[in-house]
This record gives C-alpha cells, structure tokens and sequence, in this order.
C-alpha cells in the first residue's frame, strides 16, 4: 500500500525595525530578531539557506564557550540556551534530549529539526541519537531557530530547528582529558590544518563513566573527518564522514519512594537491561558564488543508525528487545539571490530537499536477553520531499517583509512481516 500526503505552509511576516537600528549608517545596519551566547566567528558572507534570512527568533550559541564546557553531552550545553528544555533520562545511551515551544522530550512528538553542520539528524521518529556523536571541543557554533515562520526545513521542525556547525577550516590542535566522579574518563582531541585551498578537520572523543547510578556504566567512542577544497574564489566542495561507537547499561527506572531513598540504586530487573548504538553519517557540499549577489549551495548525505536495546520498565513488565536498523538518504539545494530595485533592499530564494528513508523495527520478550518470542517485524520507507520561495523585501530602513511559501509532499509503504 503507498500513500501520498500534501502538506502546504505558507506564511507572510512584517517586522518594524527598532529605532536603534535606524540611527546606524546604512553600510553597517544588520537588523535582525538573533540572539548570540559568547563570540560568534564569521569567516564568510552567508550562503543560501542561512539563517541570516529568516524572520524569527534565532539564538546562537558561541564556539569559546561551548569549547570550554564539561557536559555528559551537547544536549546539556544547549539546555544553557533560553526557552530550551532539556529532559534528562539517564538510561545508558537514551541519555536525553532537549525541546521547546510547549514540547517535551517525553512524548512521541519531539518537534524539533536536528541538523549537524545542516545535515538532518533526527531518526525516524524525530529523537536525536546523533546529537551524541558531536564534543564540546569541535563545535564552532550552535544556532537554534524557533516557530514555524523558517520554510527552508519540513520534516519534524515542528517547534523549530537546532543546526550543530563544527569546526571548520584553520590549522590547531587542541585536546583536553578529564577524570572526575563516577570513574568518570574523557578525552577529546581536535585538530584542523589549512594549507593553501585546502582544509583538514578531525575530532576523537572517548567518554567513558560508570555514571551517579549503579549498573549505569557508558562507553562512547566518536571519530569525525571534514575536509574541504576551493577551486578558484567561486566554488567550494565538501566531504564529511561520521562515526559513532556507544555501548551502556541501563539502570532502569524507579519507584518514587525508591528514587527518594536510594536514589543511586538499580532495580534487581534491570541487571542485563543495556544498549549498543552505532551511527555514521556522510555528505558531500558544493557552494558556488556566481557573483556578489548570487550565490548556490546544494547537500548530498546518508545516515546509518544501528540500534540494539534491551529493556524492563516495571518488575510486572517483560524485558524487550527492540533493535532499530535505520538508513536515510537525501539532497537538498538553495539559490539565493540580493539586491536593489529602485532604492528597496530585496532578497529572493528558492530551494527543495528530499529524503528518502529505510527503516526496520523488530521487537521481542526475552529474559536476561535471551529472547522467547517476537512482538514486532516492521519494515517501512519514507519519502519527504519539500520546496520553498522565500523573499526579504525592505522598502524603508525600519519595515522587513518577509513572504515565504513552502510545499511538501509525503509518501512512504509499511508491511508488517509478522503476520505478512
């Protein structure tokens, strides 16, 4: 059975620019609704689909901060952000994850757009498994964009959207190791070389903790490359390669009365309970300056995740066995174009993305992780395809029209290989 949704957005803004911004000189005048956390770094002018051109609320977290921080992982550091709720689990590698505009981490719908260097990073059902694969030390900023008035994403940017952008370009190495509580051990390492038109990004972490719990022990490994070339002054290519090694155990869940009298305690039934994760992420880049004024940026990227759970949720409950096998594929492109026609600042853009999934979700009851019998054999695809026009039309140095349009299309076949 296939199935075809149409879902259509489209939405018309007006900004009145503050008086302060209309006692600047016109060359230095950047009106806009952001809000950065420490040093933001920009090293370029900004390409299509940046989130220059978006008429919302745009936080920015800064690479000095972010580098120095000490957090389990990077969903803490952006609960430093305002407005962001952060729901902590605490269940081996379901660490936690954050979320906002009314939304929480605990329900179905998360809500949220995770990108990673505008990569899409959610997994099927919208959690953010992926956000574990990035360290403090390699993040060069963190951009968090809120509402729904942003058309450049469709698929799960319900509340808003978050980008991760790594570190890029320059020539460093920087490391750090720490030893804390809870046989707690980590190290990072990140290094860039830039030589000439051509530049070299790594990242290696280790995390490893028995964690405030008992039998709450995490082993992550992440490994990143990001290597870019220009050719000429107009066009650069991209490569970024991903890989993500978790192995934890899973103290389970507590009684009230439990968690206020021995709150470091594991139930005796969640003695195996545990999961293994692995993640890779690839894409390739291509940004062409065609002149001052225009400009192209397209993606190409596939994400693999392999998750392998064992889980009791109640001593009444059986354990399961829920293994995730899950493979996204898609592209995405942008053309943008800025000028002025007859004294009024306008700015156009069009662009689309696709993404086409594969997904499997199996499930059984098991004892001590040995399975008895199986619940669930699901195979399912999923196709999301979207496109969208946006403009920036500024006929007075206090007045920002922003219309914008988008268009998205959902498809997708489901077989239940249980009962065929």
């Amino acid at each position: 059975m296939r199935t075809s949704i149409i879902a259509m957005a489209a939405g018309l803004a007006c900004s009145i620019l503050p008086g302060a911004a209309r006692a600047e000189a016109p060359e230095t005048r950047k009106a806009d609704t952001s809000f950065s956390v420490g040093d933001i770094v920009v090293t370029a002018r900004g390409m299509a689909g940046s989130t220059d051109n978006v008429l919302t609320s745009v936080d920015r977290f800064g690479g000095d901060i972010a580098q120095r921080a000490d957090v389990r992982n990077v969903y803490e550091l952006i609960g430093r952000m305002p407005g962001i709720q952060v729901t902590d689990f605490n269940q081996g590698t379901t660490s936690g994850k954050f979320s906002m505009r009314g939304f929480n981490g605990e329900g179905n719908i998360n809500a949220v757009k995770l990108l990673i260097d505008g990569i899409p990073s959610n997994s099927n059902d919208g959690n953010m498994p992926y956000i574990d694969m990035v360290f403090p030390l390699n993040i060069e900023t963190i951009e968090v964009v809120r509402g729904t008035s942003d058309p450049r994403y469709g698929l799960h940017a319900i509340a808003g959207s978050a980008n991760i952008v790594t570190r890029t370009g320059g020539t460093y190495l920087d490391g750090r190791a720490s030893v804390g509580s809870y046989n707690t051990y980590e190290g990072q390492l990140a290094a860039g070389l830039e030589s000439g038109l051509f530049t070299q990004n790594y990242q290696i972490a280790y995390r490893d903790s028995d964690g405030y719990r008992d039998h709450g022990r995490t082993k992550r490994l992440s490994l990143a490359g990001k290597w870019g070339v220009t050719l000429g002054e107009d066009i650069k290519l991209g490569a970024i390669a991903r890989y993500y090694d978790a192995d934890a155990q899973e103290p389970g869940y507590l009684t009230f009365a439990d968690s206020r009298a021995h709150p470091r305690m594991t139930n005796a039934y969640n003695i195996s309970d545990g999961d293994t994760r692995k993640i890779q992420q690839y894409a390739v880049t291509l940004d062409v300056a065609f002149s001052d004024r225009l400009d192209w940026s397209s993606m190409a990227y596939h994400n693999r995740l392999l998750d392998d759970r064992y889980v009791k949720f109640s001593v009444a409950a059986s354990q399961q066995r829920r293994l995730t096998q899950e493979d996204h594929y898609g592209v995405s492109s942008a053309l943008h174009w800025h000028g002025d026609f007859g004294g009024t600042s306008i700015m156009l853009e069009a662009g689309g993305n696709i993404e086409w999934q594969d997904n499997r979700s199996l499930r059984w009851l098991s004892v001590a992780r040995v399975p008895t019998s199986q619940t669930r054999n699901q195979q399912f695809d999923l196709s999301v395809g979207g496109v969208y026009v946006q403009a920036i039309i500024e006929p007075a140095r206090w007045l920002r029209i922003t219309p914008a349009y988008r268009v998205d299309w959902v498809g997708g076949d489901f077989s239940n290989r249980l009962n065929g």
